[in-house]
Order: C-alpha cells, then sequence, then structure tokens
C-alpha cells in the first residue's frame, strides 16, 4: 500500500501542482505563466483543505464544515461546489490528457491524488513580482487601447475615476499581456501608505533595489537612468503633489520610463495626459429585455461571471435579464459594486439582491479576499475618497445628495447656498468634486448637468441625515422643483414638445423626491400641492400615468384634508387626476365626480382658464366612455371660453376637440371644418391640454377619417401614411398609438390596403406592449382580428375580436367598441354562425343609436342587411340598405353610400339597381383601383349587360360574395 504523503505544512507559501500554483496569501490559482484561474471562494476553499492533505481521504463533512462553517447544507452544494472546481482546472488546461487531480470516494469523500510541492515564499528577499494577475477585463478593450495609444505620445498618462470603476484592474492587466509598448511592467500600489516620504521605497522595492542617501527621488532615477520600463502607480488621489513631483523628476532623468498613474483626479505634472475611465457599458433600459440583449452589455456579463464564480456555475435567464439589467443600472455600471452584488446572490438570489440594493452598504460588503482593504467594502471605498476632502467640500458633496438626479449649477447654488455658503464657493466645490470623480459632469448639455452616481449619493446622504442641515436643505430642494415645474409649465405653450422634454424631462427624479418630502410627516402639504398642479404635465409627457395617477391621488387626500384651497391649484390637481385616471383604470362615475368637483371650483372661482383646464378633462373621459354628444357639449363650452379670452392656443385646441367629437357623431362637414382649422395655423401648445400625444396628429389622423367617409379615399390613406411615418419620427410612443389606432390601422382597413394594414397592425403591437394602459393592446388585437378575417383566417379572426373586445371591455374604454362589433358580426356571418353573428350586430346598432355613433351607423346597417339576406328575409335586408342609404346621404359619407348603393343594386332589377348606383359612382374622383370602387364598377357592368347574378340565380345571393370578399381586400377574391 502506497504511504499517504505528509500534510503540506501551513504557510503563506506557494503550493504547485501540474501546471498551477496557488498563491495561499493572496488566494489567487495562477497558471504557471501567471495568468489567474477564475474559481469561486467556496471551490478555492475546498482546494485548499484538498492541497493541505495530499493523497489523503477528506471526509465531505469535514468539507463541508469548512467551506460553510456554522451553516447546515445540502450535500448537493459540495457536489456542485466540486463539479465548478474540476471544470475550471480542466478548462484551464485544455490540451493535457492527465488533467485528474480529484478522486471521489463514493459515500465518503475526495482524495486530492496528483503530486503537490511547495514553492518559494513569494515574502522571500528577491524582485518583486511584476503585478497580481488581473481578472479579466469586461467591455475595457477600448480603455485598454486608448491608455496604450496614451503612452504612446505621452510618457505620463493618469487614468482617473470614482473608486471602484475599475482602473486598478484595468492598469494591472498590463502587467500580465504581452510587454505594452515593447516594455517590461511594474505595478506600485500606493494606497496603503499615509507618509509621502515612504513612496520612493516602495517603488524601490517593487523594483527589487534599495534606495540610498536621503533622496529618494534621486536615488530612484539613478536606478532608472538606464533603464525602459513601464511603471503603474496605483492609487495615488492621498498623495497627488508627491506622486507628481517624483514622476516629472523620473521623467526628466530616465528617458526609457513611461508612467501610468491611476487616481480619482490628475495629478497636475508637467507633461500629463488625463485619460478618464467610464463605467461599464450598461444594457439598454427597455421592457422584454432578453438574456441575449442583456449579455451584450459588459456590466452584465462582469455580474454573470462574478455569479458563476461564486455559485459554481450560472447562466442569466430571459426571467432574470431584467432583474440583473436593473441591478447594473442602480449601481451605475460601476465595477466594484457589480462585484460585490454578484457575490451576494448565492445568499439572497438575484431578485432578493435587486430589492436589498436600498441599503447599498450593507449588501455590498466582503468581495474578494485579495482585493485591496479598500475595496473590500463599498463603504471603505466611498469612505476613502471622503476623507480625502477639506471639509467644506464634504458638507457640499453631503448637501448635493439632496438631489435625486441630475441638476445644474444653477440648482446647486439655489439650493446649497445660505446664509454660511455663498454661490460662488458651491460651484467652486463642485468643480473640485468633478476633478476628484465624485461628481459627474455631462458636458454634452446645455446647461451642464450634474449627477452623483447613485453610489456616491447613498453615502452621501448618510452623512448628509447627520446633520441638522437636511431639513432646510430638502425644502430648498422642493421650493427650487416647484418653481422649477412652474417654468416647465409655462412653457409649454411655447416650445415645441421634443425640446421641452429635453429641458425638463430630466427633472423627474428630483420631482419625485420633492413630491415625498412635502408629503411627509415633516414636509410642507402647500408646496407639495402646487408641486403637484404644476408638474402634472411632466408626468403626462413622459407617459408615467400610473404613478402620475398616484402622485395625485396622494395630492387629492391632502386637499380633502387640508380643506379649502388655492383653487388654481385644485383644479389642475384634480383635471390631471380625472385624465390619468381615464388612461389607467378608464372612464366611469368616479372620473365624473373628479371632474365635476373640478367644474364646480372653477365655477365658484370664476376663473376661465381653469374652467377650460376643467372642461378639457370632462371632454376626455366622456369621449373614452362614448358619450359623443356630452364630448361635444364640452368642447364647445371650451370654444366660447377660448375664444371670449382671445387664446388662440385653446381655440385651435378646441377645433380639435369638437372637430374628434363630430366625427363620431358623424356630422362629417362639421367635423371637417373643425379639424381644418386645427390644422390651418402652425402647431403650437395649449396650456391647458396636458397629454401625452402630438394634438396636430390627432388632428389629421380624424381629418384622414372624414376624408374616406366623405368619399376621398386616396387622399386619407395618404395622410394617413405621412400621419404615422411623422409620428414615427418623433419618437412619441404614444402619439404613435393614437396615430396607429385612428389613422394607420382604420383607414387601410377601410379602403382595403391589406398590405398597409399589416404594417401598421405589427407597428401598434409591438408600440402597445410599451404600454401596459388604456385602450392601445385592445385596439392592437381587434384590427390584427380584422384583418385576419379579410384575408379569408375567419376562425384565427373572430379568435382575435373577441380577445380584443374582452381586454377593450377590461378597459372600460367605448370607443371603436361599436365597429369591431361590427367587424366580429360580419366574421361570424362568414364562418355561418349566424346566431352570435345576429346577436352581435344586434349588441353595435344599439350601440350605436344609445351614443349617437352615427358615424358607422350605415356600415351597421349594410351588415345587419347582409345576415338578413343570408336568412332569407329579402324585405328587410332592402330595408336595412335603404335606411344605411338615406342615413349616409344625410351625413355625407359618399364612401358609406357607395358600399349601401352597391349591394342595393344587387337586390334589384338591373335597371334599378344601375339607377340607384351609378349617380354615386359618378361622384367619385379618385379611388378608382381600391376594392369598393373596384366591386362598384362590376355590379355596374352586370347591369348593364342585362341583369344581376341574383336575377339569372333566384338562388344565388344578390350581393355577390365575391364582390364582398373584392370589397374586404381578399387577396383571393
Amino acid at each position: 500500500m502506497t504511504a499517504t504523503p505528509p500534510p503540506v505544512p501551513a504557510s503563506d507559501g506557494l503550493l504547485g501542482f501540474g501546471p498551477f500554483r496557488l498563491d495561499r496569501q493572496r488566494r489567487l490559482l495562477l497558471l504557471a505563466d501567471g495568468r489567474p484561474v477564475e474559481l469561486g471562494s467556496r471551490a478555492l476553499d475546498i482546494l485548499l483543505l484538498l492541497l493541505e492533505r495530499p493523497g489523503a481521504l477528506v471526509g465531505k463533512a469535514e468539507l463541508m464544515a469548512r467551506v460553510w462553517p456554522g451553516l447546515t447544507v445540502e450535500d448537493g452544494n459540495l457536489r456542485v461546489q466540486m463539479a465548478g472546481l474540476r471544470k475550471a482546472l480542466a478548462e484551464a488546461t485544455p490540451d493535457r490528457a492527465d488533467g485528474r487531480y480529484v478522486e471521489t470516494v463514493p459515500g465518503l469523500g475526495y482524495r486530492f491524488v496528483a503530486p503537490v510541492q511547495v514553492m518559494p515564499d513569494p515574502a522571500s528577499p528577491g524582485p518583486a513580482p511584476a503585478a497580481p494577475p488581473a481578472a479579466r477585463l469586461f467591455g475595457r478593450e477600448a480603455a485598454l487601447a486608448q491608455v496604450l495609444a496614451g503612452l504612446r505620445q505621452a510618457r505620463l498618462v493618469t487614468l482617473v475615476g470614482p473608486g471602484g470603476i475599475g482602473k486598478t484592474t484595468l492598469a494591472g492587466s498590463l502587467a500580465i499581456r504581452d510587454p505594452p509598448l515593447g516594455l517590461p511592467v511594474r505595478v506600485v500600489d500606493l494606497s496603503p501608505l499615509s507618509d509621502p516620504v515612504l513612496v520612493p521605497g516602495a517603488i524601490a522595492a517593487v523594483l527589487g533595489v534599495a534606495t540610498r542617501g536621503g533622496d529618494g527621488a534621486a536615488g530612484l532615477v539613478a536606478l532608472l537612468r538606464d533603464r525602459s520600463l513601464l511603471l503603474v502607480l496605483d492609487g495615488c488621489e492621498h498623495l497627488l503633489a508627491t506622486v507628481a513631483a517624483l514622476a516629472e523628476a523620473l521623467l526628466r532623468g530616465a528617458p526609457g520610463l513611461r508612467i501610468l498613474a491611476t487616481s480619482q483626479e490628475p495629478l497636475e505634472a508637467e507633461g500629463e495626459m488625463v485619460l478618464r475611465l467610464p463605467p461599464l457599458a450598461l444594457p439598454p433600459d427597455q421592457p422584454h429585455l432578453g438574456a441575449r440583449e442583456a449579455m451584450a452589455s459588459p456590466a452584465v456579463q462582469l455580474f454573470v461571471a462574478r455569479a458563476a464564480a461564486r455559485l459554481g456555475g450560472y447562466a442569466l435567464t430571459d426571467a432574470e435579464a431584467p432583474v440583473v439589467a436593473a441591478i447594473c443600472r442602480r449601481l451605475d455600471g460601476i465595477a466594484l459594486a457589480i462585484e460585490m452584488a454578484a457575490g451576494r446572490v448565492d445568499s439572497f438570489g438575484v431578485d432578493g439582491v435587486n430589492r436589498l440594493l436600498d441599503d447599498r452598504f450593507r449588501l455590498l460588503v466582503g468581495g474578494r479576499r485579495t482585493a485591496l482593504p479598500r475595496h473590500q467594502a463599498l463603504r471603505a471605498t466611498l469612505g476613502w475618497s471622503f476623507d480625502l476632502l477639506a471639509e467644506e467640500d464634504r458638507d457640499i458633496l453631503s448637501g448635493l445628495a439632496v438631489f435625486a438626479g441630475p441638476f445644474t449649477l444653477g440648482a446647486a447654488e439655489a439650493v446649497l447656498a445660505s446664509d454660511g455658503v455663498e454661490g460662488w464657493r458651491v460651484a467652486e466645490a463642485i468643480g473640485t468634486l468633478v476633478a476628484k470623480s465624485l461628481v459627474s459632469a455631462d458636458l454634452r448639455q446645455a446647461p451642464v448637468q450634474y449627477r452623483l452616481l447613485e453610489t456616491t449619493r447613498a453615502f452621501a446622504l448618510e452623512q448628509l441625515r447627520a446633520r441638522p442641515a437636511m431639513a432646510a436643505l430638502a425644502r430648498r430642494h422642493a421650493e427650487h422643483y416647484r418653481d422649477r415645474m412652474l417654468e416647465a409649465e409655462a412653457a409649454w405653450e411655447r416650445t415645441e414638445a421634443r425640446t421641452w422634454l429635453a429641458l425638463y424631462g430630466r427633472d423627474i427624479d428630483n420631482v419625485r423626491a420633492a413630491h415625498d418630502w412635502a408629503f411627509s410627516p415633516g414636509g410642507d402639504r402647500s408646496i407639495g400641492l402646487a408641486l403637484t398642479a404644476a408638474a402634472a404635465v411632466l408626468w403626462f409627457q413622459l407617459a408615467l400615468l400610473e404613478e402620475g395617477r398616484a402622485r395625485f391621488e396622494t395630492a387629492l387626500r391632502e386637499m380633502d384634508a387640508a380643506g379649502c384651497g388655492d383653487p388654481a391649484v385644485d383644479i389642475r390637481v384634480l383635471a390631471a387626476l380625472a385624465a390619468s385616471l381615464t388612461y389607467t383604470i378608464g372612464p366611469g362615475p368616479e372620473v365624473d365626480r373628479v371632474c365635476d368637483r373640478a367644474l364646480e371650483l372653477a365655477d365658484s372661482a370664476g376663473a376661465g382658464g381653469w374652467r377650460m383646464r376643467a372642461l378639457w378633462a370632462s371632454w376626455v373621459t366622456r369621449l373614452a366612455d362614448g358619450r359623443f354628444a356630452a364630448s361635444l357639449d364640452m368642447a364647445l363650452a371650451f370654444q366660447s371660453l377660448a375664444g371670449a379670452a382671445g387664446d388662440a392656443a385653446n381655440i385651435i385646441t378646441g377645433h380639435r376637440l369638437a372637430g374628434v367629437a363630430r366625427t363620431y357623431l358623424g356630422r362629417l362637414d362639421g367635423a371637417a371644418a373643425a379639424l381644418d382649422a386645427a390644422l390651418a395655423p402652425p402647431a403650437r401648445g395649449s396650456h391647458v391640454v396636458r397629454v401625452p400625444f402630438n394634438q396636430q396628429l390627432t388632428a389629421r389622423s380624424f381629418r384622414s377619417q372624414v376624408l374616406w367617409l366623405q368619399g376621398f379615399p386616396e387622399q386619407a390613406l395618404d395622410m394617413a401614411r405621412r400621419a404615422v411615418a411623422e409620428a414615427e419620427a418623433l419618437d412619441q410612443p404614444l402619439s404613435l398609438s393614437l396615430t396607429l389606432a385612428e389613422a394607420g390601422c382604420p383607414i387601410p382597413q377601410l379602403a382595403g390596403d391589406l398590405a398597409l394594414l399589416d404594417r401598421h397592425v405589427a407597428l401598434m403591437a409591438r408600440t402597445a406592449a410599451d404600454y401596459p394602459f388604456g385602450p392601445w393592446a385592445a385596439w392592437a388585437a381587434c384590427f390584427e382580428g380584422g384583418l385576419l378575417a379579410a384575408r379569408g383566417e375567419t376562425a384565427a379572426g373572430i379568435a382575435r375580436l373577441r380577445t380584443g373586445l374582452d381586454l377593450l371591455r377590461q378597459t372600460r374604454w367605448q370607443i371603436r367598441r361599436t365597429p369591431f362589433l361590427a367587424d366580429l358580426g360580419a366574421a361570424l356571418l362568414a364562418a355561418g354562425e349566424t346566431a352570435e353573428a345576429r346577436a352581435t350586430l344586434a349588441e353595435a346598432l344599439a350601440r350605436a343609436r344609445r351614443d349617437e355613433e352615427a358615424w358607422c351607423l350605415p356600415e351597421l346597417l349594410r351588415r345587419q342587411a347582409a345576415l338578413d339576406l343570408a336568412e332569407a328575409r329579402r324585405g328587410e335586408a332592402e330595408a336595412g340598405l335603404r335606411e344605411a342609404l338615406a342615413v349616409a346621404e344625410a351625413q355625407g359619407a359618399l364612401s358609406w353610400t357607395l358600399r349601401a348603393a352597391t349591394d342595393l343594386a344587387g337586390l334589384l332589377p338591373a335597371a334599378a339597381g344601375h339607377a340607384v348606383l351609378a349617380p354615386v359612382l359618378a361622384r367619385f374622383t379618385e379611388g378608382f383601383g381600391l376594392p369598393d370602387l373596384q366591386a362598384a364598377a362590376a355590379r355596374l357592368r352586370m347591369a348593364a349587360a342585362g341583369g344581376s347574378r341574383a336575377a339569372r340565380d333566384e338562388g344565388a345571393s344578390p350581393i355577390d360574395p365575391p364582390r364582398e370578399a373584392e370589397r374586404q381586400g381578399d387577396p383571393g377574391a
């Protein structure tokens, strides 16, 4: 029997086996050439215990006690970690056939079977290693190339960035790659040094020599004069003056030397090139982010790699991708923070880490044991930077934590300046903090936007909360953003929407923080109500309607508790709440009550402007509820007030409101005139209407409907196409959704352009998926169902229409429900389900008559006639078509007139049918290549030839099914 080798002596020396070296002091597993092997901390604990007793059986209980001290864990955890260890060893040496190191003894434990030798102690005398092996770089290839390019141009390059961003990792990576610039690399960690006198000695120690004499700099120059070397000085921020002077002296005296320094701020040395290291690139902030898209981000790659090392294996799933992306965004792409967060996945899971990030400094501790002390806890990293500041700069940094998002210099001065701090001192401190990488500056925007990284802000906020100045700063912050939103509200009327959003959209996080403070126990209700009223436009323009509604409801509760307040404020809050309720829970009695309360307040205050705000809210909710006559009443009252005030912007808005309501009521001439009036002048905003829609696009969308109804199908199609293209270019998803719903989908459906309808339905479905409120998703499903039915996919169309109508019922919106019911009835008739088709069409007709939704009444009557004819009620069918014809003629709806006349001509003798249809077709001036006009022309040709198919074949349907399919745009017709 072979004797078991003796235990390896406990020390901090290297342990060697095969091509591997394990540095016990730094807990690093290396290959013989110095490359690191990625290994989780628990797998490393297992390896250490096995290497200390090579050849001996180490029981499972002993291993688990070593790796999970004080915890009870399942055997499976040990198997997972062992598998990860074996995989790491095998992948590090894929070309070796003798890659077996650990043997399993079934049921008992494991044995390390390869020879183990103790290597020389790395602390023994001799040249120090060039640098600890660097971790794998994620997304830093461009930065590394920039550093190397910088070192070719300048002999002194300083890599600058906040603590934890990855400067040390990037600089250290130079030491294990092919010699950069053909030079050997030596890395000196200056962070442990507190005495500047020790700097030359630390450099000399890394070079493996000792300086002589009192002048350390001169001794180093003498040592380096004839050497070619890249010297990396890591962690210089606390020794700036010393390192700057030393670097200048070394570069003057040693022509073959180049220096790369890392620091939180520049050295300000002669000949220095400064390169700022940005955070790791983040994944896009978009709904439905999948694992593949998320893994394109270096920040996510780092998180996944560190989680895998910790867990012994981890693969990102589509389900967890949005959560991991959110974690990386919350940590601003700071590498150290991401590593620490990933290191807690084994304890809390991905969702748990995300939830616990609110208390970052409890969660983000630990890190790799080999990390520098200041990198082993996020608090230590930030505390290191904080302690290097002058006292007044520390106070101002703490004060800046009151800002929850980007801020301007003017905002900082307004909030932080007080009796003790002048504005110029705030500006000076911000400049210092930017230089020290504690405040970031976005110079691409005007004015320049500043912000604290979230981890820095969390640390600074801790310091601020401990100071009595916190309450005063929070008040001044809320007052500033109340005034800022009042400015934004006034600017809305005269500023283009995209420009307005660029100016004020970035204030949203600070508005949130101010709102939260104002309605907190220590806040100020009056500031909160004024802020809520003024900021209503911001929530709508950012399409944050659910959150906005919650903010408005909070304000309403405070209004009720406070009693009488400022009507100008209260009416704006009520109007905003009514609109947000309409788009989130849907129209209904509770929304009417809010609108009525706003109208009563406006009447009692005698304020015409605020009454217009209340009337607009009432118009929105009544229109959404299908009460079209009531919505027109609100629009006309709005118009009257705007006209009396001579308010040009709101006069335009009034025309639009009236034009939309008249369209649904089937008053086409009045609708056309009102919409043309809304479109005639240049687009301008209204200080009353605060919806996230482009008003000009809305007016054009409804104008395209009126064009089609009045018999101009080509113009309608052209206007619809151009409106959708413009909406896409605006990059306003809700404007795009409304344009598609009112023009982009219904006009191609009516005109029979199924290819265009297909494209627009797909676009609407994609856009609606990002906004889970309002009717958008329901409308998209209904339009898709109509498209499927028109293509002859009747069963699929019926199913999709039913789904869409059910979704629409849940939203409580009534707009377009009637025509969608008509589409479903027609599809059911085509499927032979006549009983259900009759019930569906009866519901649609009842709704149209009840709500005065006259615009589609002729089409409903025509489809009801088709059902009557299918059930052999010829007389009822003819009566229905004659009614449809009369209603359409009364409205001036030439397109509906044509459809009804075409079908009626199919029921009548040839001469009578020709007499009905020919005059209608003659009134058209365009659209002759479209299905409706082609069907009418074919019907006339049949009449001219001596009679319809119905006259020749008494058993056939007088409404020619192929022609009906042709009307619907069926390519198989």
